[in-house]
């Protein structure tokens, strides 16, 4: 028995976005007709109204459809930064007086493709590592940016990549740097930004795996043991895995 409270047509229109999800190519008709099983007929009038109102793009050469610029801009507005941070400050808190460092809560600029620091807990040392929220740098650059870029899709991490090389960047370093990162779920920097300073990041993802930012620890290296980086790491884990249960909640 169907719903009456919601859209049949809506929901079809959905589904035929959410296709995409696991796809960055161009889906063709017989596509959306073996997941959805959906009629040709159907299928193409959810298509068309799709296409013209910018929600997806046919390509005339092949009749593939790809997501349309709608697409995008609603993307960009749906920013998950402020709940990221309300449900991250209290581990950023805890973090920061467990282990006396600076702690800090990044996200990724996916339309320059850079890492930005939103929110931070200082060091109460007199000597510390200060974050400035706001801030915005290379994703290929220091732990808790790099741990960023190695969740990112190929099409991404290749852009960065190539700009990355345009400064002069060690691209071979940096893959494997990248493939070590996504394989131990956690980045590790000395001095890569700035002199004197290592830092030890994770990433924040959902359930389904889906980035949503990193949380790093940064410390002058004068104060690094022998068990530090292990330390830091599991605790960072343990707090982002704390984020993302109340996050998918």
């Amino acid at each position: 028995m169907s719903d009456k409270s919601t859209s049949q047509t809506l929901a079809r229109g959905l589904m035929i976005l959410d296709c995409f999800q696991t796809s960055t190519q161009e889906l063709k008709l017989k596509d959306f007709t073996q997941e959805l099983k959906l009629s040709s007929t159907v299928l193409h009038r959810l298509l068309n109204t799709l296409v013209k109102y910018n929600y997806l793009t046919k390509n005339p050469k092949n009749s593939g459809y790809s997501l349309g610029m709608n697409v995008y801009r609603l993307g960009l507005k749906a920013n998950p930064e402020p709940k990221l941070r309300q449900v991250s400050l209290p581990y950023l808190q805890k973090l920061s007086k467990i282990t006396e460092e600076t702690v800090s809560l990044h996200i990724v600029d996916y339309h320059n493709l850079t890492g930005i620091c939103i929110e931070a807990i200082e060091s109460a040392h007199e000597l510390k590592i200060a974050a400035k929220i706001g801030l915005s740098k290379e994703l290929y650059q220091g732990a808790s940016r790099k741990v960023m870029m190695a969740q990112l899709s190929n099409q991404q991490k290749e852009q960065i990549l190539n700009r990355a090389m345009d400064q002069g960047a060690n691209t071979d370093k940096l893959k494997l740097d990248l493939d070590k990162i996504r394989k131990q779920q956690y980045a590790y920097s000395e001095e890569e930004v700035t002199k004197g300073v290592f830092n030890v990041s994770v990433p924040i993802l959902t359930k389904k795996g889906d980035l949503l930012g990193s949380l790093a620890i940064s410390s002058p290296l004068f104060r690094k043991a022998d068990d530090t980086i292990a330390n830091f790491s599991k605790l960072l884990k343990a707090a982002a895995e704390e984020i993302t249960e109340q996050l998918d909640s």
